[in-house]
């Protein structure tokens, strides 16, 4: 099985890349609070820990989100949450020179294209 990460951002967006010599995003998954509804932040997590299951991932990387909820509701599933020390900005930038050298690719959706 080649080399997957995870990524957990705010609103709570999961996605999970597959390394090779182009890395290619292979899972993509939002939750993200509608006027009229509250998010389930458990439920969010447990769907986020079986999609990870699939890739038999056990630790997953993330920001601040939350502050401490976020690392204990994983926790509570086995999962080992790392918080960053960077803001995602510092991310994305970092991403900018893969994109322009065609060495990363995402799946074609609106909210990944915004």
């Amino acid at each position: 099985m080649k080399k997957s990460t995870i990524i957990v951002t705010a609103i709570f967006v999961v996605a999970i890349a597959l390394a090779a010599d182009v890395r290619a995003q292979d899972t993509f998954r939002g939750w993200k609070k509608s006027r009229t509804s509250n998010l389930n932040l458990e439920g969010i997590v447990n769907e986020i820990v079986d999609i990870m299951k699939r890739y038999e991932l056990r630790e997953v990387h993330g920001d601040r989100y939350s502050g401490q909820w976020v690392v204990e509701a994983f926790q509570k599933t086995g999962i080992h949450y790392w918080q960053t020390e960077q803001d995602k900005s510092v991310f994305y930038l970092g991403l900018e020179p893969l994109f322009a050298q065609g060495n990363i690719e995402i799946l074609d959706h609106p909210e990944l294209s915004r």
